[in-house]
C-alpha cells in the first residue's frame, strides 16, 4: 500500500504541473475568463496536488518510523529505521536509530546484570539453603549436646565410681554428685580441699608417691589404692585411677576416678578367714589323729608295765604320772577337734564343774598374765547330757571373746548356777525355750556393746575387732553349738560396762533314766581264731597285735594293703577277720576289705581309725553293716568290738568296678 500511494502521489503532482503549465500560457496568451479559471482551478489542483503529495510522501515515512518505534518498545532492536533522503526525516529516524543503539546497549547489559544477578541469587540461594542447614544442624547439635550434658550428668549421679578434678598439689576442683552416695560428703563440703587430708594416715605415704608418680606421667592413667575417710568416720578401701590432663586445654586438671572396693576387702577377708580356719581345722584333725596314735601306744605299753609291776614297787607311781599326762594329752586331742569343729558330737552326762576344773590352767594360759580368771561354782548342780568337747569349745570361745574386750587387762569371771527360764524370760528372748537348766556365765570387764552390735552378735563374719584380730566365726559357733545341744544363750551389755554371756543348758533332773547305773563290767571276751592286722604305723601295728594275742587270738601282722592281700591268697589256713585301718598309702581299708572278702569268703571285717568320721566317710566305712573302732583303744574294747564281729555275719564286699 506504501508503494502505491506513492505512484499515485508522483502522477498526481505531474499532472497537475501540465494543467498549471497550460493554464499559465492560455491565461498569458489569451487572457481571457476562462483563462483564469482555468488558471485558478490549476493553482487549486495543484495545491490539492502537492498536498497529496506531500502527505502521501511524509504520511509513509512516519508510518514506518512509527511502525519501527513500535517494533523497538516491543523491544526487537536488531535493525535499524531506514528513511527516504531528503524529506526532512533522516534526523529523526537517526535519533531514533541512536536510541535504539543505546536501547540495545542498555539491553545488553541489562542482559549482564540480570544474568549476573541470576547467578548471585543462585549463589545466595545456595548460601541460604547452607545456612538454612547450618541452622537446623546447629539447632540439632545443640539439642544433642543438652541431651549428652544430661546424659553425662545421670551417668555421674548413678554410676558407682566417684569422679572428681583436682589441681597440681592436689585440691579438689569438681566432684561428681555420687560422691555423696558412695562417701557421704556433700559436693560443697569436700571441693576446695586437698584430697590427702581424707587418706588414712598408714596410706598416706603410698598415695602421696603414687600420685606424684602419676602427675609426672601426663596422660597414662595409673593406679592408687588407699582407705578413704568416710563422712560417718568409718574408713573405705578406694582404688582411684589417676590421670593427669593439665596439659590438655579442654581439661586443664589432674582427672581421678574413685571406686569404693570395701565390699569385696570383706568377703577376701571372710575367704582368707574360712580358708584359714579350713586349714587349721584339717591341720587339727592331721594332728589328732597323730596324737592318737602315740597316746594308744603310749597308754597301753604304759598299762603293760603296769600290770607287770607290783604293789610298793616304786616305778608303780612313775607309770601312773605317764598315764596321767597321757591322758591330759587325749583332753588337748579332744580340744584340737573341738576347735576344728570335727569332732562327732558325742552327747554323755557330765558335771560342768569338773569340765570347766579341767579346762582351767589351759584357760589361764589363753588369757595372759593381765587377765585374771575367776572360778565361782554353785552347790549341788545337775549334771547335763552334751558333748564335752563342744561344750569346752564355747567356753573356750567366750573366754577369748573376753579377753579380746579388755585389751588393757581386766578380769573374766566364770560361774555356774542353777537356773530357770520361765514364760516371762521366754516371752522376752524369742525362740528361748523353758524350764531347768545348767547357767553358765562368762563376764568381763571390758567395753561393752551397742543395741547395734549385739542384734549382729551371733552372725557369722560379724566382728566389732580390728582388721587381722578375729574371723566373725566364733561367736556364730558358740550360737550353733548351743541351740544344738537344745540350750539358749543370752547376752546382757552397755558400752563401757563391760559384757555377760549366759549359757543354758538343759539339766538333767533323773539321773538314773539319763545315764543308767553301769553292771559290773563282765571279763574281756577271748578266742582262738585268726586275725589279720592291717596297719601303715609299726607302732600300733605291733601294740594291737600284742592286745589280741593276750585275748587268745592267732595274729597275723601286715603293713599296707598289697601286703594283706598277698597273705590272704597264700596263707594255708583260715583267716577268720580281717582288722584294718581306712587311711593308708596305696589303698585304703575299703578297697583292702573288697577284696579281701572275695578272696576269703566267709570271713568278718572290722575297720579301725583315728580320723573323725567327716575325714573317713568318703572311703565307704560309716554304711549300714559295716564296724568301725576309734583309735585310741583298750584291750577291752578291742576283745569285745572282735568277739562281736567274730560272731556276726560275714563282710559283704562290693562289686568291682570295671574300667572304660
Amino acid at each position: 500500500m506504501k508503494v502505491g500511494v506513492s505512484i499515485a502521489a508522483r502522477y498526481s503532482v505531474l499532472l497537475v504541473s501540465l494543467v498549471l503549465v497550460a493554464s499559465i500560457g492560455i491565461y498569458v496568451f489569451g487572457r481571457s475568463p476562462v483563462s483564469a479559471v482555468l488558471l485558478t482551478i490549476s493553482i487549486l489542483f495543484m495545491a490539492i496536488a502537492l498536498t497529496v503529495f506531500v502527505t502521501g510522501r511524509f504520511s509513509g515515512a512516519i508510518r514506518r518510523l512509527v511502525f519501527d518505534i513500535e517494533e523497538m518498545a516491543d523491544g526487537r532492536l536488531d535493525r535499524s529505521i531506514e528513511v527516504p533522503i531528503g524529506i526532512g526525516l533522516s534526523g529523526l529516524a537517526r535519533a531514533v536509530n541512536l536510541i535504539r543503539e543505546r536501547q540495545r546497549g542498555y539491553r545488553q547489559r541489562v542482559e549482564e546484570h540480570t544474568e549476573r544477578l541470576q547467578k548471585r541469587i543462585e549463589e545466595l540461594e545456595k548460601a541460604n539453603a547452607r545456612l538454612s542447614a547450618d541452622l537446623d544442624t546447629s539447632a540439632t547439635g545443640e539439642d544433642e549436646h543438652a541431651r549428652g550434658e544430661e546424659r553425662l550428668k545421670s551417668l555421674l549421679e548413678y554410676s558407682s565410681d566417684v569422679t572428681s578434678t583436682m589441681d597440681n598439689v592436689g585440691r579438689i576442683q569438681y566432684v561428681g554428685p555420687a560422691v555423696t552416695r558412695v562417701l557421704g560428703y556433700r559436693a560443697d563440703e569436700i571441693i576446695g580441699k586437698k584430697m590427702f587430708d581424707f587418706v588414712h594416715p598408714d596410706d598416706l605415704h603410698a598415695a602421696t608417691t603414687a600420685y606424684v608418680a602419676a602427675f609426672q606421667s601426663p596422660g597414662r592413667p595409673s593406679a592408687i589404692q588407699f582407705r578413704f575417710r568416710h563422712r560417718d568416720g568409718s574408713w573405705r578401701h578406694m582404688e582411684a585411677i589417676v590421670n593427669n590432663l593439665l596439659l590438655v586445654p579442654a581439661v586443664g586438671a589432674v582427672i581421678v576416678n574413685y571406686r569404693d572396693f570395701t565390699e569385696r576387702i570383706r568377703l577376701e577377708e571372710q575367704l582368707i578367714q574360712t580358708q584359714k580356719m579350713e586349714t587349721i581345722g584339717r591341720l587339727a584333725g592331721g594332728v589328732a589323729h597323730d596324737f592318737n596314735n602315740l597316746l594308744l601306744v603310749i597308754t597301753e605299753y604304759s598299762r603293760f608295765v603296769k600290770q607287770s609291776l607290783k604293789q610298793g614297787d616304786r616305778a608303780l607311781g612313775d607309770i601312773e604320772q605317764v598315764l596321767a599326762a597321757a591322758e591330759r594329752a587325749a583332753g588337748l586331742t579332744r580340744q584340737l577337734l573341738a576347735f576344728s569343729r570335727r569332732q562327732v558330737i558325742e552327747p554323755r552326762m557330765v558335771k560342768i564343774p569338773e569340765l570347766i576344773a579341767n579346762m582351767e590352767k589351759m584357760l589361764r594360759r589363753l588369757i595372759g598374765e593381765d587377765v585374771a580368771l575367776v572360778v565361782r561354782h554353785a552347790g549341788d548342780l545337775p549334771p547335763v547330757r552334751v558333748d564335752p568337747g563342744q561344750i569346752e569349745q564355747v567356753i573356750m570361745n567366750l573366754v577369748v571373746n573376753a579377753r579380746d574386750a579388755m585389751p588393757r587387762g581386766g578380769a573374766v569371771t566364770i560361774e555356774t548356777a542353777r537356773a530357770a527360764l520361765d514364760d516371762s524370760e521366754g516371752t522376752r528372748l524369742p525362740d528361748v525355750a523353758t524350764g531347768e537348766f545348767v547357767r553358765v556365765s562368762i563376764a568381763d570387764t571390758g567395753t561393752g556393746m551397742t543395741e547395734e552390735v549385739k542384734a549382729h552378735l551371733f552372725e557369722p563374719f560379724f566382728t566389732t575387732k580390728a582388721l587381722g584380730k578375729g574371723t566373725g566365726l566364733g561367736l556364730a559357733t558358740v550360737y550353733g553349738i548351743v541351740k544344738q545341744h537344745q540350750g539358749n544363750i543370752i547376752v546382757e551389755s552397755e558400752p563401757g560396762k563391760g559384757a555377760v554371756f549366759k549359757v543354758y543348758l538343759p539339766a538333767l533332773l533323773d539321773v538314773r533314766k539319763a545315764e543308767p547305773e553301769a553292771a559290773d563290767a563282765p571279763p574281756v571276751p577271748r578266742g582262738t581264731e585268726t586275725v589279720l592286722v592291717v596297719e601303715d604305723e609299726p607302732m600300733v601295728r605291733g601294740l594291737t597285735g600284742r592286745m589280741l594275742r593276750d585275748l587268745g587270738y592267732t595274729v597275723i601282722e601286715a603293713e599296707d594293703g598289697p601286703e594283706a592281700l598277698a597273705v590272704a591268697e597264700k596263707y594255708s589256713s583260715d583267716i577268720h577277720l580281717l582288722l584294718t585301718d581306712v587311711i593308708m598309702p596305696e589303698m585304703d581299708g575299703g578297697e583292702v576289705a573288697d577284696r579281701f572278702a572275695r578272696v576269703r569268703r566267709g570271713a568278718k571285717v572290722m575297720f579301725m581309725s583315728g580320723y573323725t568320721d567327716d575325714v573317713i566317710a568318703d572311703h565307704g566305712v560309716l554304711e549300714p553293716g559295716k564296724v568301725l573302732i576309734k583309735k585310741p583303744f583298750g584291750p577291752d574294747l578291742i576283745g569285745r568290738k572282735v568277739r562281736e564281729v567274730l560272731d556276726g555275719p560275714p563282710y559283704e564286699s562290693q562289686p568291682p568296678v570295671e574300667s572304660t
